[in-house]
Parts: structure tokens; sequence; C-alpha cells
């Protein structure tokens, strides 16, 4: 069983998202068809869907969409569909929301990804994609991290999915506006040596969605 602090932590950081993400537009945003992407546990998708009409949870792990499907069902959900990453194509959603899982892709699949996210969005939809940027020195400390990782025994390295991918933001705009997109604002978020920021994306053109 999840923890319940899990939840109310979700619960916490979507309603500060969206009060400020509305502060920033000065107006609520539509939440009729909304797409929570890397959905996990479902620990943003239940408090979106207690908000929203309809909510589509996507993850790439099967296995944690059981979860979700699960915890959802346990508190009497029932507008969320549950979809792996493959199955949202041809969908489009007036609010996209993912928080905490770019950082975990790599950087050319993870452009490709905020591309395809954002073209989804109808005219006038917003997107809050969670996004880490490199610090200055950032790839002197990568390398150090490297060796130190390759004389460490096998059995102790650090594991590869925990690894932290930094984006280069000016490649993350340009993907942004090749999407039809605008950027209304950056949300800091400083974790450890990498600089984290919601990007508040608002589309402003129809354009389709195509792999880049």
């Amino acid at each position: 069983t999840v923890d319940a602090r899990f939840f109310e932590s979700g619960e916490a950081d979507l309603s500060a998202l969206l009060a400020t993400i509305a502060s920033i537009l000065s107006r609520e945003i539509a939440l009729t068809s909304v797409l929570d992407f890397g959905c996990g546990a479902g620990r943003l998708t239940l408090p979106l869907a207690r908000r929203a009409a309809h909510v589509v949870a996507c993850d790439l792990a099967p296995t944690m969409l059981v979860h979700a499907r699960r915890n959802a069902e346990s508190v009497g959900l029932h507008n969320i569909t549950f979809l792996p990453s493959g199955g949202i194509a041809g969908l489009s959603f007036d609010f996209v929301c993912s928080l905490l899982v770019l950082q975990y892709v790599a950087p050319p699949e993870g452009y490709a990804l905020i591309r395809q996210l954002v073209g989804q969005l109808v005219p006038g939809g917003i997107a809050a994609l969670h996004v880490t940027f490199g610090r200055p020195g950032a790839n002197l400390r990568r390398l150090v991290r490297w060796t130190r990782a390759r004389r460490t025994p096998r059995e102790e390295a650090p594991l590869a999915y925990l690894q932290i991918r930094e984006y280069d933001e000016r490649v993350v705009l340009r993907t942004i506006e090749a999407a039809g997109a605008r950027l209304v604002a950056r949300i800091a978020l400083p974790q450890g040596e990498t600089d984290g920021a919601v990007m508040v994306i608002e589309k402003t053109e129809q354009r389709e969605s195509r792999p880049s």
C-alpha cells in the first residue's frame, strides 16, 4: 500500500502548480482533457482526476499503469484512461503535465517527447513540463563522476536509471517554438547539481505533431 503522504504530496504539488499557472496567465486553465505523462503510481493523476473532466494517465512501464489504476479505483475515481506511451498518438489535450519524468530521459529522446507533448495541445492549451538544465561546470562534474564509476566495483556502481539527464535550454526553446507554442514562464526548481524548472508552455497555433 502506498503511503498516504505520497498522494498528499501530489495534491499539494498540483494545487501549488495550478495556482501559480493561473496567477501567471491571469485566468484558470481548462481541465477538460488532461494528460499526465509519466504518471507512475498516480501521485498527480489522482488529484488531476478530482479536478478534470477526463484524464489520460500514461507511463512507459506497464507495471506502473497497473499500480496507478488500482490506486484510482481504491478512491473511486473512474474518469481516467490508462495508456502506454505509444497509445496517446493522435489525442489532443488542453492541459499536459509531466513532472520529474524528463530528467530520466536521454536528451535526444526527451526533445522529441517535448515536441510531441506540446504538439498534442489544442490551441490555447497549456503544458507544464519539468526539465533539468546543467549548471556551468556540469560537464566537468559529469566526467569526474564517470571516472569514479569506472573505478567502483560493478555491484556498487550507481544505477544508470537514476542518472539525472541535463538538457540544453536553447534546444528546448527551439523545440517548443517548432511545435507552434511559446514559453509563458520558467518556474525555477533548483535540484542539487542541476537547475530544474517547470516550463509553462502555451500552444499558439495548430500544427501537426511529427516525430523529430
